[in-house]
């Protein structure tokens, strides 16, 4: 069989590949148009899996310039263990959530940015801490099915508050996941991936018969 050929059916078959590779992973991602601001007195009702169930709420403590998270429905958060018992670890890029993590909740816990994990929140008396671009990872139910899941902010510190800038979870229960996992496909990106599988097959079938 010529190169020329074979060539269709093989970038076909490479991105229905690519493709299984993307929606194997399971990770439903979501990264609004805008991110989410979140100042004030403002505050935003978290739904990791879009099922109108609020996970967590993320809110502002804007006398003391902090962030501030309440659970709902039983959420849990991996918890910050340079924090007190109830504070959230900020997690970095290509960081893995599971069951190995340990996980805190309380109704309402006000904290601040931080650099790295372990590193401590800011004191909130003294302003003094990092700040910058993180991830909290949670531990929630859908049903009776345990999932994991993060929200990735950034808040640079001050009175301007800070932004939401994409939320996950795992779609399979009892399965981790890593923070900045990739966007599994829209229905159209599919049909256009398997798109490219069909033209292979049809083209050279025409050469075949011709």
């Amino acid at each position: 069989m010529k190169l020329s050929l074979l060539f269709p059916l093989v970038a076909g078959a490479m991105a229905l590949g690519a493709l299984t590779n993307s929606i194997s992973a399971m990770v439903n991602v979501t990264t609004p148009a805008i991110p989410i601001s979140i100042s004030g007195s403002g505050s935003y009702a978290l739904d990791l899996n879009g099922d109108s169930i609020t996970e967590v709420t993320m809110s502002f403590y804007d006398s003391l310039d902090l962030m501030r998270i309440a659970s709902s429905n039983g959420t849990r958060w991996v918890q910050d263990p340079a924090g007190m018992s109830n504070f959230p670890a900020q997690l970095g890029d290509e960081r893995f959530i599971d069951s190995n993590d340990t996980f805190v909740t309380a109704p309402g816990w006000n904290f601040g940015p931080r650099l790295t994990e372990g590193a401590g929140w800011i004191d909130p008396v003294t302003g003094e801490g990092g700040g910058g671009i993180g991830f909290i990872g949670f531990e929630f139910t859908i049903g009776t099915d345990t999932h994991y899941g993060w929200a990735q902010f950034d808040f640079p510190g001050g009175e301007a508050g800070y932004s939401i800038l994409a939320y996950a979870y795992e779609t399979t229960p009892n399965t981790g996941l890593y923070t900045s996992a990739p966007v599994v496909p829209e229905p159209a990106a599919t049909a256009a991936f398997a798109g490219l599988g069909i033209a292979g097959f049809v083209l050279l079938r025409r050469r075949k018969q011709s």
